[in-house]
């Protein structure tokens, strides 16, 4: 499963790299990974699984050497989920395809309901870059 995720994100990181990255393909790349990561396989990359082998070996659960290749894939997981953020959740974990292939749908608003709300708070579009600022420096 983890080879899959690493051939996946780095064709995604190819593709968004030569700008080929189409919403159709985009779209193809997201099923293809839900089907087969998620329903074939039935796998997703586990990010906690290394953390809790890890903390096996320590605790005196395994070997030495198991410990050398789960710090490794933490390594891999977090190095590349820093590095790349949404991308590694989105097209290479089924889960997050399956959310980024639902926020596709486009959901219809009745504004006309919206605009009868007798009490409504207006967020300034500032207000979202100022708690960011806050949070992140």
């Amino acid at each position: 499963m983890f080879l899959i995720w690493g051939m996946t994100f780095i064709l995604v990181i190819l593709l968004i790299d030569t700008e080929m990255l189409t919403n159709k393909l985009n779209l193809l790349i997201l099923f293809i990974t839900l089907v087969f990561g998620g329903i074939v396989l039935g796998g997703v990359p586990n990010v906690v699984m290394p953390i809790q082998q890890l903390l096996g070996v320590l605790v005196g659960g395994g070997t030495i050497l198991s410990l050398i290749a789960v710090i490794i894939i933490l390594g891999v997981l977090l190095g590349s989920s820093i590095v790349a953020g949404r991308l590694l959740c989105g097209f290479a974990c089924p889960l997050g395809a399956l959310q980024e292939l639902i926020s596709k749908i486009n959901f219809k608003s009745n504004l006309k309901v919206q605009e009868k709300v007798k009490y409504r708070i207006d967020v300034s579009s500032k207000i979202p870059s100022i708690i960011r600022r806050i949070f992140w420096g």
